[in-house]
C-alpha cells in the first residue's frame, strides 16, 4: 500500500505516528543488518538503550522517528505544498529530476567507497583501477574522518 495514501490530511495523528515510526524503524533495522552482516561495520549502537534489538534499533529512537515524521508533516509539508503550487510545474519537475540524479549518483559513489573501505579492512587488495583510485583518494584516514561514528566489527 502506498504510504502517501495512508498519510492523508484527514488521517489521525496516532495513525501517522505509527506509520512514520514503523517505516523508519524497519529501514533503520534493515540498514543496520546490511552494515553488520554485509560489511562487518556498525554505524550506530543502541545497546545501552532500553528495549533495543541487537543494538540496531531501540524504542526511544522509534518514538523519535515517529515524532519527527508527524512534526515534519504538520509544520513543513504545508509550506512545501504551498511553494510547489506557486512554482512552475515544469521547473519543479526538472529540478526534481536533476537533484534525484545527483543524489542517486552520490549514494552510489558513497556506497562504492564504503564497500571498498570494508574490503580493504578485511585485507582484500584492489581488484581493478577504480578500487585502486578509491584506495588512493578515499583511504582509511579520510573515511574514518568522514564516517567518524562508524566502526568495524572484528570477530
Amino acid at each position: 500500500m502506498y504510504v502517501g495514501a495512508i498519510l492523508t490530511e484527514y488521517s489521525h495523528v496516532i495513525w501517522q505516528f505509527a506509520v512514520f515510526a514503523s517505516t523508519t524503524t524497519i529501514a533503520e533495522y534493515v540498514c543496520g543488518l546490511l552494515l553488520k552482516y554485509g560489511l562487518h561495520m556498525r554505524a550506530w549502537d543502541y545497546s545501552s538503550c532500553a528495549l533495543n534489538i541487537s543494538g540496531l534499533i531501540c524504542a526511544k529512537m522509534t518514538v523519535v522517528w515517529g515524532l519527527l515524521g508527524v512534526l515534519f508533516k504538520k509544520y513543513c509539508m504545508p509550506y512545501i505544498k504551498g511553494l510547489i503550487k506557486v512554482l512552475d510545474f515544469g521547473l519543479v519537475q526538472a529540478v526534481t529530476y536533476i537533484f534525484s540524479a545527483f543524489m542517486a549518483l552520490n549514494l552510489f559513489l558513497t556506497a562504492l567507497c564504503i564497500v571498498r573501505w570494508s574490503r580493504r579492512h578485511l585485507g582484500y587488495p584492489p581488484g581493478n583501477a577504480l578500487e585502486k583510485y578509491i584506495d588512493i583518494k578515499y583511504g582509511d584516514n579520510r573515511m574514518k574522518h568522514r564516517f567518524c561514528e562508524w566502526s568495524f566489527i572484528d570477530n
